[in-house]
């Protein structure tokens, strides 16, 4: 979606593949965080930080209705103090333009 940036040199059908296959990864995040806040039922680790940033991004190209455990989780990252410091402040070019990248239909 971002790194091939003409539309003529996209592949909406591989796009979709793609998509789904991120969404099926999403599921085993979503299985995990059944019954606790974060990855390890200890609380907040390092594993959250790494995975917040996979399920942060992933979330640019899937959308989360259909894991709502993963939803909430990035909510609850976001909402960390850390987090928010970590973010470029406004005016600052970003690699993604856009809160969500949808798949062009195929």
């Amino acid at each position: 979606h971002i790194v091939i940036r003409d539309d003529a040199d996209r592949s909406p059908l591989l796009m979709k593949l793609e998509a789904r296959r991120l969404e099926k990864a999403l599921q085993v995040v979503e299985t995990a965080l059944d019954g606790q806040s974060y990855m390890l039922k200890s609380g907040f680790s390092a594993v959250d930080t790494a995975m917040g940033y996979s399920v942060e991004t992933a979330a640019r190209f899937v959308r989360l209705d259909a894991l709502p455990r993963v939803a909430d989780y990035v909510k609850r990252l976001q909402g960390r103090a850390a987090h928010r410091k970590a973010q470029p402040p406004e005016g600052v070019a970003r690699i993604y333009r856009l809160p969500f990248y949808p798949v062009p239909d195929a």
